[in-house]
């Protein structure tokens, strides 16, 4: 009972210490939409005025495919047409801000079955205080995306490992809802989907002269991949159709996005900027037909390898720049220390021989090849497109999935080394690399989070 009470108390206090700096943050920093120069820092701006259209229309406006129409859904339900710009523009920090909160308890209880649980704790303030918080009080999807994104990639990962109905309905829905929150997650999925097919076509091949008391077992296995492939690909068009009609209908592109097929082929923000006869969505399908739109296409027409390689270093340079520099410090120190420590782990299992190393390796490569393309292909897609929009908000999506990552491999090591009472890895060891983390997270709440709260920009 005392424990309870310790937790909830405990539980308690930083919900509220939470509150209190992100409304301080939305009073003293995030105060106008709009910039003295008429810009719109954020996309803030934009999002009232699909906010409004939406609620004006009853929900038949899906948004200018810029943006996906999830969070300017939820924002619009609580919408009144009385209201002004700034008034809406409170209330929905507002919500943002309740918003987060409960999206860092979805992420506790979603993550509680595969971390010890202090492991859990250490996992959720990490993401709670330091990356949720500077970004709370933003009038953007963001942290909403976040949180599908990464239960979606979670399901991506047990359909992987274990291929099934219940694991691939999963992992299309919530792809889906990601989705609609942000286009980013289509990347994400594509390879999701593409990779299921090749471990379909991988294992056939593999099973195709079986032996007999094999041949039931893996039939089951390629059929379970071929059914996974087909039930979450329909989930997710399913779960769209509405979406990708209107978008076909206007558009004429099921999946159109104006940032995928348009913005990112441009070579640079001023560029993109200046040309004024894309810059506004509602005329693309005229653009379209007189095939004056850029696109994929024609980027690698005019530009060689070289060059495609030079712009992606650039941006991965830029967006390491910012990861130090900016309110995404701490998150990305705390993520350094964990990636320091992880080979001492390796090296000080006894588990971990090679005889054991190459095991686990045959047992979990399916799961580490995706995970390595996974991180790989999204991590080159954002750092290409940082010539056009920069922003730590960016790569940070790969954040909250890169440290539960983490953290799973090192409870798991641990619960292997548990077995061994010689082992170097034990609670202790464990225990005392996530006692520095808190130190270093209230540290950096500190010198770090706080000024950022009561003077920082945190919206790019």
């Amino acid at each position: 009972m005392l424990k309870k009470l310790i937790i909830i108390t405990a539980v308690i206090f930083i919900t509220a210490v939470y509150f209190y700096l992100a409304i301080q943050h939305s009073l003293l920093v995030n105060t106008r939409f709009t910039s003295d120069d008429g810009s719109d820092p954020g996309d803030q701006r934009v999002q009232i005025k699909i906010i409004k259209r939406m609620r004006e229309e009853n929900f038949r406006y899906l948004g200018d495919r810029v943006r996906t129409p999830l969070y300017s859904a939820l924002q619009a339900v609580f919408y009144q047409n009385k209201i002004s710009d700034d008034q809406l523009f409170n209330q929905g920090k507002l919500i943002n801000i309740i918003l987060s909160l409960f999206l860092i308890f979805v992420i506790y209880f979603a993550t509680s079955k595969y971390l010890t649980q202090f492991s859990n704790i250490v996992f959720i303030l990490i993401t709670g205080l330091a990356l949720f918080l500077p970004k709370a009080a933003y009038l953007q999807p963001e942290l909403l995306y976040y949180t599908l994104s990464f239960i979606a990639f979670i399901f991506f990962i047990k359909t992987i490992k274990n291929p099934g109905i219940r694991n691939a309905l999963a992992s299309g829905v919530f792809a889906a809802i990601a989705y609609l929150t942000k286009a980013s997650m289509f990347l994400g999925f594509s390879i999701f989907v593409v990779y299921l097919s090749f471990l379909a076509i991988v294992y056939l091949f593999k099973f195709s002269t079986p032996k007999p008391k094999d041949s039931t077992k893996n039939g089951k296995v390629v059929n379970n991949y071929v059914c996974s492939f087909v039930i979450t690909l329909l989930v997710f068009i399913t779960v769209l159709s509405p979406y990708l009609i209107q978008n076909k209908k206007l558009y004429g592109k099921y999946f159109f996005n104006y940032v995928s097929e348009v913005y990112m082929w441009y070579d640079s923000f001023n560029e993109a900027t200046k040309d004024t006869k894309t810059n506004n969505p509602d005329k693309i399908i005229l653009l379209q037909a007189k095939d004056e739109l850029p696109s994929l296409t024609k980027y690698l027409q005019g530009h060689d390898l070289n060059q495609i390689i030079s712009r992606t270093i650039y941006g991965a340079g830029f967006d390491f720049f910012l990861l130090f520099s900016t309110y995404a410090a701490l998150p990305s120190l705390i993520m350094l220390f964990y990636l320091i420590f992880m080979p001492y782990i390796f090296i000080s299992s006894s588990s971990l021989n090679k005889k054991n190393l190459i095991k686990m390796l045959k047992e979990n490569l399916s799961v580490v090849v995706f995970l390595f393309v996974y991180f790989s292909l999204n991590a080159m897609a954002i750092f290409f497109y940082e010539a056009i929009g920069g922003g730590p908000r960016f790569i940070l999506s790969l954040y909250i999935p890169l440290i539960f990552v983490i953290f799973y491999i090192m409870d798991k090591l641990y619960l292997l080394e548990s077995k061994n009472p010689t082992s170097k890895i034990n609670f202790t060891l464990l225990s005392l690399l996530h006692m520095l983390t808190l130190v270093i997270l209230l540290v950096g709440l500190k010198i770090s989070i706080i000024p950022v709260i009561y003077g920082a920009w945190a919206g790019f």
